[in-house]
């Protein structure tokens, strides 16, 4: 029997029909690689988001209030060798959020933690005649980047008990004595902060309101990432209000 195979003819037919139909499909394939590596990006920000505001959410709950600038209190006595030219603001663009917090020798969660005094009358006495002494938190953004430094009251021979914050700076500036700003995030597109005082009062920044009346704080983030060639953002947001 006499097999028959594709004529010229038929091959120069039916071969574009198959080129066309490979083509839709790759075409199909790869976009819908392309809407999976998107959905998993965006799922990766929304975490990391989400992530970001869980942070925020257990250091605002229990934060002492919002400072407008680095806390000025005379028992505290902070200060900061690496803060942006003009000093630490909390209008800036994007926000930056400056918290104040009461000097404990353990993590908040701790049943055992005690307050950090100013020594001004002597660490074996009534250690109540000496002053609390505050750090500041401060979350800032630099370029795409969201930073946490913490900034202490110094040298812990004049407290009485040992800080259980350490001063943080630059990474290029790292000492023994000061660690690295923590990264939150690489991915930072927006960092805006709504302060409220008590009854749901705005505190309007445009009025020349500061954040030290502050109750509450509307935490918003947007987050971005490149998948696929296309840019894409996610936005997550959270109202805190602080328990102290």
């Amino acid at each position: 029997m006499r097999q028959r195979g594709f004529t010229l003819v038929e091959i120069v037919i039916i071969a574009p029909l198959f080129i066309v139909t490979a083509l839709v499909i790759l075409s199909y394939l790869v976009n819908h690689y392309g809407d999976l590596i998107q959905k998993s990006a965006r799922t990766n920000l929304k975490i990391e988001g989400q992530s970001i505001l869980f942070v925020l959410q257990d250091q605002l709950t229990f934060a002492g209030g919002f400072d407008e600038t680095l806390s000025d209190h005379v028992e505290s006595q902070l200060s900061d060798d690496f803060q942006p030219a003009g000093g630490w603001t909390f209008n800036t663009d994007p926000d930056t959020l400056i918290l104040k917090e009461l000097a404990t020798t353990a993590s908040h969660r701790d049943p055992d933690r005690e307050f950090v005094y100013r020594n001004l009358t002597g660490c074996n006495d009534d250690l109540s005649q000496n002053p609390v002494v505050l750090n500041n938190i401060i979350y800032f953004v630099e370029g795409q980047t969201l930073y946490k430094r913490t900034v202490t009251p110094g040298d812990n021979s004049t407290l009485c008990n040992d800080n259980y914050k350490t001063q943080s700076c630059p990474e290029s500036e790292v000492t023994e004595d000061c660690i690295a700003d923590v990264v939150m995030s690489d991915k930072i597109a927006d960092f805006d902060i709504v302060y409220y005082a008590e009854n749901n009062v705005l505190v309007n920044d445009e009025a020349g309101d500061t954040p030290t009346a502050a109750t509450r704080a509307d935490i918003s983030i947007t987050l971005t990432d490149t998948a696929f060639g296309e840019t894409i953002e996610e936005t997550v947001i959270i109202a805190i209000k602080r328990l102290n």
